[in-house]
């Protein structure tokens, strides 16, 4: 099933393009710019005064922000501007498997912040011997997970749409309603119906 935008994204009009355009690029020039300052004002001058491990889940929470910015929303732009997916079927598949690494490794991280500060809080004596060091082994496992996680997605889809889907190289359409539903997807939608039923 070839689609172009107005289908994908549910366009119906110029309107509603102008205004998609406009939100992904104040999204992009907030992404870049945002985590940019807070990558140089925590690496360089060192500005923000907070413990060193959440500094350190701060600044691994900015890259995956700005890998989500990079790899899923500025393709998304550029497939919205040309109304067609210039960027390429491996991009196609990666810009998908991103969005789901980027959004369980925000969640994974902004629950290893909550909870690094709920411990710093609680023993403040024995938190204070803590390095950064701590920090990015904790969110080098997180990273590590969200790999292995994904990884293995990634590879079965591009298996699996090398032999049911066939992309045009004039007309890129990065469709998925020929793939089966993803892992995220069973767990979150699928087992917990079937459990209810």
């Amino acid at each position: 099933m070839q689609t172009n935008n107005k289908t994908l994204y549910a366009i119906r009009d110029d309107e509603e393009r102008s205004l998609l355009l406009l939100w992904n690029f104040i999204v992009i020039l907030s992404s870049l710019i945002g985590d940019s300052i807070i990558l140089i004002a925590t690496i360089k001058y060192k500005a923000i005064k907070l413990h060193k491990v959440i500094i350190t889940v701060m600044q691994h929470m900015a890259v995956c922000d700005l890998i989500q910015t990079v790899f899923r929303v500025f393709p998304v732009t550029l497939a919205i501007i040309s109304d067609r997916w210039i960027v390429g079927e491996l991009l196609c598949h990666v810009e998908e498997n991103v969005s789901w690494a980027c959004a369980l490794l925000t969640s994974f991280l902004t629950c290893a912040m909550t909870t690094l500060k709920l411990i710093i809080v609680k023993y403040p004596l024995r938190s204070g011997a803590w390095s950064t060091l701590l920090g990015h082994k904790i969110c080098a496992a997180l990273w590590l997970l969200v790999l292995c996680w994904c990884t293995p997605l990634l590879v079965v889809r591009l298996l699996y749409t090398g032999d049911t889907l066939h992309f045009s190289y004039i007309n890129y359409s990065c469709v998925y309603d020929c793939l089966p539903p993803s892992v995220p997807t069973w767990l979150t939608w699928y087992l917990p119906t079937a459990t209810l039923r």
